[in-house]
């Protein structure tokens, strides 16, 4: 079989398989696995499973439910509702088990029911799901501003991991989800809503490539590139972008920048 088919085929027998009990009242295919020709080798299965209220818990801790149990390698509890599983060769599946009523917090994008036995279609098409033009600009910038200084002050004492997780992280989820309010993706590629990160890529190919040589410098001088980014990216195409703040924010971890250098001179 190929990817594609094999992908299929697990996905029909997890169906299969659930169907056989009288508590599951749904199965909702997220991702890839609704919209199965963006199906490759790393595709991991996402779906939500819809129990009866008060049996939750026990489809979150007996994984018997699920097809070829004596090839899970581990599994592990992420959040209240969400599990992860890896098999030995290495599928892996992402998973939410709750009841009806949670599904209207939940939403997806895209999505597919492939089994409703109370009201799951409805609860499913009723959720919000959040678009790319969502979100206060300036907040955001602002946000995304003081992340930089932080994160090249962190850098600058020397605490690199955490100035890492502040600049590579935080710092260009915010970035990349103001670029992507501003500027229409690619034809025929749809942006995730829920992680600006996700298919950034495909959706802004030459923003992708810029930031991955940025993500790729040593932090303080990422922080300063993701700067330069924005102001020459989100200033032409946003009549309010707050240039004065932007420079402030290029001062600050100029001297930040300044101070790093010359501690490593004094220990060189």
């Amino acid at each position: 079989m190929s990817i594609r088919e094999r992908f299929e085929d697990y996905t029909d027998r997890l169906l299969r398989s659930v169907s056989a009990y009288d508590e599951v009242e749904g199965l909702v295919l997220l991702g890839s696995t609704a919209a199965t020709e963006r199906v490759d080798a790393w595709s991991d299965h996402d779906f939500y499973l819809v129990v009866a209220p008060g049996t939750e818990e026990h489809f979150r801790t007996d994984l018997a439910w699920l097809p070829d149990q004596d090839q899970i390698g581990f599994s592990a509890r992420e959040t209240e509702h969400g599990l992860k599983v890896v098999y030995r060769s290495g599928q892996v599946l992402e998973f939410a088990v709750a009841n009806a009523s949670d599904l209207t917090g939940f939403g997806g994008s895209p999505f597919r029911v492939v089994l409703d036995r109370t009201t799951v279609t409805e609860r499913m098409a009723a959720a919000r799901v959040p678009r790319p033009g969502d979100g206060d600009d300036l907040a955001d910038l602002r946000i995304f501003l003081a992340l930089l200084v932080i994160g090249v002050g962190r850098a600058a004492r020397g605490e690199e991991l955490v100035a890492g997780e502040l600049l590579r992280v935080y710092a260009v989820r915010r970035l990349t989800d103001l670029l992507r309010r501003h500027a229409e993706p690619v034809p025929g590629v749809s942006a995730d809503p829920y992680n600006p990160l996700r298919r950034f890529e495909s959706a802004y190919p030459r923003w992708g490539r810029t930031l991955g040589e940025v993500l790729a410098q040593p932090a303080t001088q990422c922080g300063r590139s993701l700067l330069d980014l924005a102001d020459a990216e989100l200033a032409p195409r946003w009549p309010g972008y707050p240039q004065a703040e932007a420079d402030l924010t290029r001062a600050v971890i100029g001297q930040s920048q300044e101070g790093h250098e010359e501690s490593q001179g004094r220990h060189a």
